[in-house]
């Protein structure tokens, strides 16, 4: 889903972001949701994930399924 209509919502980079970089910011939505959002673009749209799907991609980005040469 895409919206521009959390504009007051408190957005954040991860911790591993090196300043002045661009890296995705995500923001807390409500139930547990998370949007993410282009962070050299605020008003860029922004993608939402339920709970269930952002605790997936989590568990998959830890699990090393996004880093080149994965064979997944």
């Amino acid at each position: 889903m895409y919206s521009r209509t959390h504009a007051s919502l408190a957005w954040r980079k991860s911790s591993f972001c090196p300043t002045g970089a661009t890296c995705v910011e995500i923001a807390n939505l409500s139930v547990g949701d998370t949007a993410m959002r282009d962070g050299k673009d605020p008003e860029s749209p922004e993608l939402h994930f339920t709970a269930s799907a952002w605790a997936e991609f989590i568990a998959a980005a830890r699990a090393g399924e996004f880093n080149p040469g994965s064979p997944n």
